[in-house]
């Protein structure tokens, strides 16, 4: 596994310190000022750059965590997949809004207003900012969760014989369905196959009957009499009434067709290997 660590220092980066960091870690490394990125680096490495750090000031870290290499995805068969690190913000929902019967692409039968949870999709999203720059890209996720896909991208999938997604049109404001692109999703919601001593439920103060719960660990743990129902795509229930979705378990076959298209594990997509136990 390798690590990332963004940081900022409530100090200047010296050139001395660039000298010493460099030293120590074998990934890459960049900063502006008091602002430094980590990337591609042992855990140990990490630890002894934090290490040296600590030494000169404080610091503040924003993002630290480790990720699989692709060889080391290989290894596994199937994928939990939380959204994307950096969403893409040129696409935007019209009208996306947690009111109750605000958005007449949600069901709202089991939404709570007060954690804002349990919304689902009924209907196809009006969207705007379809420019020819966003239409183009082959993979965009707006709000961590809804897979957006170039037609090229899905004709790609369909010829793969993807099985468990479908294809949902986009419409522009005026009911137009776009020609560029598409909403990808999953036809199965997989439920009571999380191995809930792994979890823990979310703590919100709510009592509705929405259970939104937080997977702590690099791997995502799953009974083991669920992986023969899998299919290449599938929703997992425990995330599927939350506010947004795209909490999806995919498998080693859609997946090499994402690192082919050069849709990259971790920073495209956020990838986690599922365990079966």
């Amino acid at each position: 596994m390798k690590r990332e660590i963004f940081l900022t220092a409530r100090f200047e980066i010296s050139k001395e310190m660039v000298k010493n960091i460099k030293k120590m870690i074998s990934g890459k490394f960049s900063y502006a000022k008091s602002f430094v990125i980590l990337n591609g680096i042992t855990n140990e490495e990490g630890d002894n750059v934090l290490s040296y750090l600590r030494t000169i000031g404080d610091f503040e870290i924003t993002n630290d965590f480790k990720y699989y290499e692709d060889e080391e995805l290989m290894e596994f068969d199937f994928f939990y997949c939380t959204g994307q690190i950096k969403p893409d913000t040129g696409i935007r929902f019209i009208d996306f809004e947690f009111e109750m019967n605000g958005n007449a692409s949600f069901d709202y039968t089991n939404y709570c207003p007060k954690c804002k949870e349990g919304l689902k999709q009924i209907s196809p999203f009006v969207v705007k900012g379809l420019s020819k720059k966003y239409a183009a890209k082959k993979f965009v996720n707006p709000f961590w969760a809804y897979w957006i896909v170039s037609s090229e991208f899905m004709e790609k999938i369909q010829q793969h014989n993807i099985s468990g997604v479908e294809f949902w049109e986009l419409l522009n404001y005026k009911g137009e369905a776009s020609k560029t692109n598409f909403q990808m999703k999953p036809t199965r919601i997989l439920q009571n196959v999380l191995d809930l001593k792994y979890i823990k439920f979310s703590d919100e103060d709510c009592n509705c009957i929405n259970h939104r719960v937080c997977i702590p660990d690099t791997t995502v743990r799953l009974h083991k009499e669920a992986e023969a129902s899998l299919l290449d795509f599938n929703e997992l229930y425990e995330h599927n009434s939350s506010k947004l979705t795209g909490m999806y378990i995919i498998s080693k076959k859609l997946l090499k067709i994402f690192i082919e298209e050069g849709i990259r594990p971790h920073w495209d997509i956020d990838i986690d290997p599922v365990e079966f136990v």
